[in-house]
């Protein structure tokens, strides 16, 4: 009870700190994507080799550096899903729209974060840049950036990037049920380690730890506190087959959060593929599947899953699942529409199972209100999030909510979840359930606490 109190307490006092501003600037003007052809450029390229440079797919790391300026603002609002399937040349304009709105801006997140995102952008399309008129200032910038703690995947090929993440985590459980009423605290610590091994895949990894701090202990003694390499595989965007197709493709032991996490949020043993199809400039469709073991390789899983942008305000969303539960042959259907206003969601699910319950029960449903945006390196940000669940038994594999939910027969209840950056790359959350169990009518009430410093 007495970290519940103090729990809300700091969550009351940071709802009325003064926000970080993250402003956008508008930029307008047309740019010319041809440069001259007579004309030399640095480090002696014409513009003919220049023009063939510019053909060239963007290197897959550009686009979560790309993602981070945009959601700051300093790409002036471009559609999320527009920033896939780059070549060169396309992402060179947008790292100078960056760059320029960088110039234009003077707020206190610029100087460090911003820049340290912006800098291996500035980098990598020196070239185009310079044919694009806006080659000196960006190299006075890249001699002067100064390290940054802010992770970024651009370093030289066969190098690692290491960064990662210490979460402190309580849960209070309260029930009907004395099996329920147990309390857990732990210490969780994450290293990620990515290693370039071309201008397509990457190596990427993640080992984990995990202690328990009280007597209820989740894990047994061959894994409690100690180190397990939990994820390694290649990430990359090949192009496939005479037409050239980009396919966004994970392999190896990496992790799936499928259908908003509502079905299922773990370990992924397999091979994942994505893509928008042939037309690079239309995203309207993103095809997603894939094939693997989940539950500690106990069980085989293939999904596939068709997102579909109606408007710039609406997605909607239609999946299947199907897995082999422990014997039992479970397919799960699902189909979502989601409505964005700025940072505001409004979503709705619903979902449906082969496998029926002891009432004969197959259906579900999930609410959803988020509003804001919590981004943990920016320093004020924060977001909370309002979800109702309907969800029989056999409507999920592994959800991906902090209650109770995996002991239950199928739920119903309530989440509320705020999350705010309390400093730079340090989170506070708080979560707290009301559920129903679906069979039995145990009701289990969780409060969840957790505080994450990202190094």
């Amino acid at each position: 009870m007495k970290f519940f109190l103090t729990s809300l307490f700091a969550c009351t006092f940071f709802i009325f700190t003064p926000l970080a501003p993250v402003l956008a600037q508008e930029n307008s003007a047309s740019m010319d994507r041809s440069p001259s052809i007579s004309k030399k450029y640095s480090d002696g390229a014409t513009g003919t080799e220049l023009l063939e440079l510019y053909k060239r797919p963007a290197p897959s790391w550009v686009y979560d550096n790309l993602k981070k300026l945009n959601e700051a603002g300093y790409l002036s609002g471009i559609p999320y899903n527009d920033l896939t399937h780059l070549d060169r040349q396309e992402a060179a304009i947008l790292t100078m729209r960056a760059h320029n709105n960088y110039s234009i801006l003077n707020t206190n997140i610029s100087n460090n974060i911003i820049l340290a995102i912006l800098q291996p952008l500035l980098k990598e399309f020196h070239l185009e840049l310079d044919a694009l008129g806006d080659s000196q200032s960006a190299q006075n910038e890249v001699k002067s950036t100064k390290t940054s703690t802010v992770n970024i995947w651009n370093i030289p090929k066969g190098k690692w990037d290491v960064y990662g993440e210490i979460r402190y985590s309580q849960m209070l459980n309260s029930s009907n049920n004395d099996r329920y009423n147990w309390n857990d605290q732990r210490i969780r610590a994450r290293i990620y380690g990515d290693k370039p091994l071309d201008d397509i895949w990457m190596l990427r990894t993640m080992a984990e730890t995990d202690k328990s701090l009280s007597s209820h202990n989740f894990y047994n003694k061959s894994y409690d506190g100690h180190v397990k390499l939990k994820r390694v595989y290649l990430k990359g965007t090949p192009y496939i087959g005479k037409a050239h197709i980009p396919v966004n493709t994970e392999l190896g032991w990496t992790s799936a959060y499928l259908s908003e996490g509502n079905v299922l949020d773990s370990s992924f043993h397999g091979i994942k593929l994505s893509t928008n199809g042939n037309n690079y400039d239309d995203n309207t469709c993103l095809y997603s599947m894939g094939y693997g073991k989940i539950n500690n390789d106990d069980n085989n899983l293939f999904y596939g899953e068709l997102f579909y942008n109606a408007s710039t305000n609406i997605v909607l969303n239609s999946n299947f699942y199907s897995w082999d539960n422990y014997g039992k042959k479970d397919n799960i259907y699902s189909a979502s529409v989601n409505y964005y206003i700025k940072n505001t969601n409004l979503g709705f699910m619903f979902l449906n199972a082969s496998e029926k319950d002891a009432n004969n029960n197959g259906t579900g449903y999930v609410f959803t209100i988020r509003l804001g945006r919590n981004k943990s390196s920016i320093l004020g940000t924060h977001e909370l999030t309002f979800k109702y669940y309907d969800m029989a038994q056999y409507t999920y594999i592994n959800h991906t909510m902090s209650g109770l939910c995996g002991y239950m027969n199928g739920f119903n209840g309530y989440g509320i979840n705020f999350y705010y950056t309390i400093f730079p790359h340090v989170k506070l959350g708080i979560e707290y359930y009301d559920l129903k169990d679906k069979l039995t009518n145990d009701n289990i009430r969780t409060l969840w606490n957790e505080i994450t410093y990202e190094f």
